[in-house]
């Protein structure tokens, strides 16, 4: 994917400021451009959630399409209080026994609370598992294909253990 010159500017001024402290880190980080990007869109929360997609005024009804009742899909419910989503963060740790991460209350939060206290590979860990995450909602929403979270788990390991790309 070609960089186009007039946006060189405005992606560094962006880069900038209170957001210096994600790209640093995500900079360094072990992985595809494409989770680089999808990550720094999630810590920005502009990711195309059901609640983003209703702020734009695109067709959505803003609850979260795998949750029952009228739960609004929003990035911290999607990557953190969603149940499934607790699941295969509690089942990657049990696997790799890292630290029991914190759960704060905004994404940002999360990041720069475990990004500060816990280094590099806990950094490539939660990449892992949110990237997965990430596809595995937009598995379900757009091919009806669900996968447990043991599988996913099983998915995340080997991104992390076995060096494979995250695709």
């Amino acid at each position: 994917m070609a960089v186009i010159p007039c946006l060189v500017p405005t992606l560094s001024w962006l880069i900038r400021g209170l957001r210096s402290v994600y790209h640093s880190k995500l900079s360094k980080l072990i992985a595809p451009p494409r989770v680089k990007i999808f990550l720094w869109l999630l810590l920005l929360d502009r990711l195309l959630t059901q609640e983003n997609l209703s702020i734009r005024n695109w067709p959505s009804n803003g609850g979260c399409p795998c949750c029952p009742g009228n739960v609004q899909e929003t990035s911290l419910h999607l990557f953190l209080l969603y149940p499934f989503a607790r699941s295969i963060w509690d089942l990657t740790q049990q696997h790799l026994s890292f630290p029991m991460l914190l759960f704060p209350t905004n994404l940002q939060g999360f990041w720069l609370q475990n990004i500060i206290n816990l280094g590099a590979a806990w950094d490539t860990i939660r990449a892992a598992v949110s990237w997965t995450i990430w596809k595995e909602r937009n598995n379900r929403i757009f091919s009806s294909s669900v996968k447990p979270p043991s599988v996913l788990v099983r998915d995340i390991l080997s991104l992390v253990c076995f060096g494979k790309a995250m695709a």
